[in-house]
């Protein structure tokens, strides 16, 4: 099995298509579901309309939810279309299922989420992961698509020591691992990628899942996208 740690969006459904889960962790858990792993999400979402519908359309894409925390502090965020890997995610303050705006972050990005009323569900803290990951104790890979504080990392080195699974963590150009997963795998987001940069990733979690080393996992899910090696 496949646990995927991430923040979760809803982008609701247009012109007769359903709604779909948004966001990296979305697009991760989507492709490894679509490739036959049985997959998880471990995150946090508004218990409100928007998360219900973000929870179906997460089972639609065959990811299940046994970890995701609903929490009626927060507000699930609504955006206005699937995010390239790149993009922050765009909230849409009219949708019916967000009845106040989410109150964007300053400039700095420094607005304490706390004090913000209506705001989005923030990722997962260190204790949220060790109650989450402590109902997935048979997951094989872990993939992380959020950014981890040193306890965070601890958290998710912890369970994956227990369960023997190998983690896997995206980060962003120039992100720096905490020392804590040194021993896990890192991919550096590609925001020149999109969506495909998501189904790269959790096909190599798949292929991983299913017992293959990491460089034929790889050679793998860049072979189902179509990629080739660059010419020297």
């Amino acid at each position: 099995m496949i646990v995927v740690v991430g923040p979760l969006a809803y982008r609701p459904g247009s012109s007769g298509a359903p709604g779909a889960a948004a966001g990296l962790a979305a697009g991760v858990a989507s492709a490894a579901a679509a490739a036959g792993a049985a997959v998880e999400v471990a995150a946090r979402v508004g218990d409100d309309p928007a998360g219900d519908a973000l929870l179906l359309a997460l089972a639609r894409a065959g990811a299940g939810h046994t970890a995701t925390l609903r929490d009626p502090a927060w507000r699930t965020l609504v955006v206005e279309e699937p995010a390239t890997d790149g993009d922050p995610l765009v909230p849409l303050a009219d949708d019916p299922a967000v009845p106040h705006p989410v109150p964007a972050e300053d400039a700095a990005g420094i607005v304490d989420a706390s004090e913000q009323p209506g705001r989005a569900a923030p990722p997962l803290d260190a204790g949220d992961l060790d109650l989450a990951l402590g109902y997935l104790l048979d997951a094989r890979v872990v993939v992380v698509a959020q950014e981890l504080d040193e306890p965070a990392a601890a958290a998710v080195t912890r369970h994956a020591t227990f369960s023997d699974a190998t983690v896997i963590v995206v980060v962003g150009p120039g992100t720096p691992v905490p020392g804590v997963l040194e021993r896990a795998i890192v991919f550096e987001r590609d925001e020149g990628a999109g969506e495909q940069f998501g189904t790269l990733v959790g096909r190599f979690a798949a292929s991983l899942d299913a017992g293959a080393e990491a460089a034929e996992a790889f050679d793998a899910a860049r072979a189902a996208l179509g990629w080739s090696p660059a010419a020297d």
